[in-house]
């Protein structure tokens, strides 16, 4: 049994939130009768059952694959800005973060469209 949170409840189902054994969090649709009530107001759900729940959320891990976000292109980001050392970064921390930001800020738009075409 583990320890989930509910986050919503309709008519037969529940939707809950859950850390896998991977410490990543989690969100699954199961059965209403399945979700135990704990002592802490939370619920209690068979690991099976969490399994073979429908997942709900996106699949990040899939969609940004190793492609949109990329060691090269924040390094690339970073020198193009110029941050070439670690001292070039401790000078200007602020900027460095800008270089990493413009990388992840762009993508974020790709990210969704990619999952959403996943989604369809």
């Amino acid at each position: 049994m583990r320890s989930v949170r509910v986050i919503e409840q309709q008519g037969q189902s529940s939707l809950i939130e859950w850390t896998d054994d991977e410490t990543r969090p989690r969100r699954s649709i199961v059965p209403r009768v399945l979700v135990l009530d704990d002592s802490n107001g939370g619920g209690l759900v068979d690991d099976a059952v969490l399994y073979r729940g429908i997942r709900d959320g996106s699949d990040w891990e899939r969609a940004i694959g190793d492609k949109l976000i990329t060691q090269r292109s924040i390094a690339d980001s970073l020198r193009t800005n110029g941050f070439w050392t670690w001292r070039d970064i401790e000078q200007d921390p602020t900027g460095a973060q800008r270089a990493i930001d413009n990388v992840t800020q762009v993508r974020a738009a790709t990210l969704a469209r990619l999952t959403k075409q996943m989604e369809v």
